[in-house]
């Protein structure tokens, strides 16, 4: 969808699906405003288009890299073969697409922390593209939380030429970063997840919540699947023993997470607790009802932490550090492993409702315009 005689050549570099949910609001302005684009997928994950088009309509991607088979995030061995085999191929692959084009005229997008986001940006400066980043500047401060995905953005904004920040927090972590740093003011997957609520009613979730008052809880990253196992198995133990009268808890069973709970020999004994609903992991659609709908969340996800804050949901983030800001203080608290704040936390999630946050402005117009 580009036309190579145009003033500008833009292409989003995505490698999974959670990526290209947060950039399709971009996606969309664009093709509003009628300015050509390419969709590049790296492959790191299958793209589930059909789940995304139900919201944002047709989607197509013009060249894909790397296609995976299996799952390379379990073995680490497999998925570092696969980053560097997709970065060689996919510089190779793109020579003849990038070749020739000027810096002012060629923009390279990737967006957020993934490893899929680095190969990108390192393809876009080794072409001598504008590579641009959007949600950047968020930072733990520490390279082991989240990994790899620390890593990932630091190595970003040393490649990046624009960055394009969620918050003014973020903009000042760049300040010894060379580029253009834009303030968006939020997180452009505000947009995402609204416009998904807007098309899915309450009816399209399980019908196990639809007819009752429950809480998600999902702790599915991989240094807490595959890492300090005691002690993030007595994190569960202690919110599974805290669920409150007449509610249930929803555990969202993501790969990594079903194999931990079956190495501990907890699946079954959570899977036969009828208190508990499990659930495999969700179309985003379907996802953003069942947030909408809970009384709080407890999760180790960064982005489920913002689309917290956005919903106005109590939210409990069973980590150490976290590279975004939006709720501390609010509607959000850090666990730390510390079993007495989730106990307190489940105890009293009630005061720490908050109403939701208002749409307006789109941060994504403040992309779109620079490209206008």
């Amino acid at each position: 969808m580009i036309n190579r005689a145009s003033a500008k050549h833009i292409y989003f570099f995505v490698g999974t699906t959670a990526e290209l949910i947060k950039v399709m609001p971009v996606i969309e302005q664009l093709k509003e405003k009628h300015i050509s684009f390419k969709l590049i997928s790296s492959g790191q994950n299958n793209l589930n288009l059909t789940e995304l088009e139900s919201v944002f309509g047709k989607i197509s991607v013009d060249i894909v890299f790397g296609q995976k088979k299996g799952n390379h995030k379990v073995s680490t061995k497999n998925f570092i073969n696969w980053s560097v085999h997709t970065l060689f191929h996919a510089s190779l692959g793109l020579r003849k697409e990038f070749e020739g084009l000027k810096k002012d005229q060629a923009y390279l997008i990737v967006h957020g922390d993934t490893v899929s986001s680095a190969i990108g940006a390192i393809i876009g400066k080794l072409y001598g593209l504008t590579v641009v980043h959007i949600e950047s500047g968020l930072r733990s401060f520490d390279y082991l939380e989240p990994f790899p995905e620390e890593i990932c953005r630091h190595l970003v904004s040393i490649l990046s030429d624009v960055h394009f920040c969620p918050n003014s927090w973020s903009v000042r972590n760049l300040k010894h970063t060379s580029g253009k740093k834009i303030n968006t003011k939020k997180n452009i997957v505000i947009e995402s997840l609204f416009k998904a609520l807007s098309v899915t009613p309450k009816s399209d979730m399980p019908k196990s919540l639809q007819k009752n008052r429950y809480f998600m809880f999902m702790m599915h990253r991989q240094e807490h699947m595959l890492f300090h196992k005691d002690k993030n198995k007595k994190i569960i133990e202690t919110v599974l023993s805290e669920i409150p009268k007449g509610m249930k808890c929803v555990v969202i069973l993501h790969s990594l997470t079903e194999a931990f709970l079956e190495k501990q020999q907890m699946l079954s004994q959570i899977k036969n607790d009828p208190r508990v609903i499990t659930i495999p992991r969700q179309p985003y659609t379907i996802f953003s009802r069942i947030m909408s709908e809970c009384e709080f969340m407890i999760t180790d996800g960064g982005s489920t932490q913002e689309e917290a804050y956005y919903l106005g949901k109590p939210c409990l983030i069973i980590r150490n550090k976290t590279e975004r800001i939006e709720g501390l203080k609010e509607n959000a608290v850090m666990a730390k492993g510390n079993l007495a704040v989730i106990k307190n936390f489940i105890k009293n999630y009630k005061s720490y409702k908050r109403k939701k946050v208002k749409l307006l402005p789109k941060p994504s117009a403040v992309v779109v315009n620079y490209f206008s």
